[in-house]
């Protein structure tokens, strides 16, 4: 296991205090960001749930995005689409979603986590997905620049995520967003199907 730096107490005393949070979008730093507004004068509203607080409802519309965007890419990946595996990750106890709404209907999430990750404190951010009627909006924009903010508010180093290789508007998503290959990221690159990517914060 590659281990970048020895993790200090300071470090582990900041992840400790970020999943502490009850709803990091009332920190004064993300006062801008808890809505935005599109050109024809609708509204996002971002809401923040731990996984434990998703009704089932909002969970099964999770899952039914998840799937409706993502089944394919996974089938085609190394480890295949495994529903059981993926609904035990997005219900772990420090998991944590953003949920965007439009007239109160839910159109994307967010799921991260507060960790250290290779001695480094990081949001780790495991999804992003849009429905399709919302995409190429800006919303899927404001809401890494909303995860950026809690990692900066929450004095994260940084924000890290993974892609699969075969997500070409992914990459390019991340990439024109600024995230580069992230120094974890396997050297022997060439026979695994995703990569690791990521943005400083601090």
């Amino acid at each position: 296991m590659i281990q970048l730096n020895s993790p200090t107490e300071e470090d582990e005393t900041r992840v400790i205090e970020a999943n502490s949070l009850e709803d990091p979008l009332q920190l004064e730093l993300l006062n801008n960001y808890s809505s935005l507004t599109y050109r024809d004068g609708s509204t996002a509203t971002l809401k923040h749930f731990k996984a434990q607080n998703l009704s089932p409802v909002q969970f099964k519309w999770i899952m039914g995005l998840m799937e409706r965007n993502m089944k394919k890419m996974y089938k085609r990946s190394q480890g295949g689409w495994k529903e059981r595996k993926k609904r035990k990750e997005m219900t772990q106890e420090t998991s944590r979603y953003l949920v965007a709404y439009v007239n109160e209907k839910p159109v994307a999430f967010t799921h991260f986590q507060f960790d250290m990750d290779y001695g480094r404190q990081v949001l780790y951010c495991y999804e992003i997905q849009l429905e399709t009627t919302v995409r190429r909006f800006g919303l899927g924009k404001h809401i890494m620049k909303t995860l950026e903010e809690i990692a900066t508010a929450t004095k994260l180093s940084m924000v890290v995520l993974t892609v699969f290789k075969h997500n070409l508007n992914a990459l390019a998503f991340f990439k024109s967003i600024r995230y580069d290959i992230d120094e974890t990221c396997p050297e022997d690159e060439e026979e695994k199907d995703y990569v690791i990517m990521s943005k400083r914060t601090l």
